[in-house]
């Protein structure tokens, strides 16, 4: 990541600069997040500060979603991100076409800061926090049987 000459940060892939988003957004802060970098909702951040204990979130075009955007492109509750003791897991769900992490076609990943997700005509930037408090056993265990049972299903 640099900086340039304007207000703005460049993200970088390997190569080259993908997109701009305001100054500050790629930086650290408490909770994790994803930055969008696509216009027309450039630079909106889709915070991931838990509720209650939440361990996942939900991204797409549904009321149900906790990140909602209204576009065909993407399913009502297009992609699954969970968060697994110090990891994120982002998956699609299981009737939709997939995404893309750092151009790579994938239907599940896990992501780290600075990871760049494609979802239908959206480009993201995953943004680690600062904060990571200890799951609980329970907590980690009814994550895994309810992956699990998702997956089977």
């Amino acid at each position: 990541m640099s900086s340039t000459a304007s207000d703005n940060v460049v993200v970088l892939n390997k190569t080259s600069a993908v997109r701009a988003c305001p100054q500050g957004s790629l930086q650290p802060a408490e909770f994790a997040r994803f930055v969008i970098l696509s216009a027309p909702l450039r630079g909106l951040e889709l915070v991931l500060k838990p509720k209650r204990g939440q361990l996942r979130w939900y991204f797409g075009s549904g009321k149900g979603a906790d990140f909602t955007v209204t576009d065909g492109t993407l399913h009502p509750s297009h992609l699954i991100i969970e968060r697994i003791g110090d990891e994120w897991l982002v998956s699609c769900h299981k009737d939709c076409w997939g995404f893309f992490v750092n151009e790579e076609p994938v239907e599940t990943a896990v992501i780290d800061s600075g990871d760049r997700l494609r979802v239908g005509r959206h480009e993201l930037v995953f943004v680690a926090g600062q904060v990571t408090e200890e799951l609980s056993e329970e907590d980690a265990h009814s994550s895994w049987w309810s992956r699990w049972f998702h997956r089977a299903s």
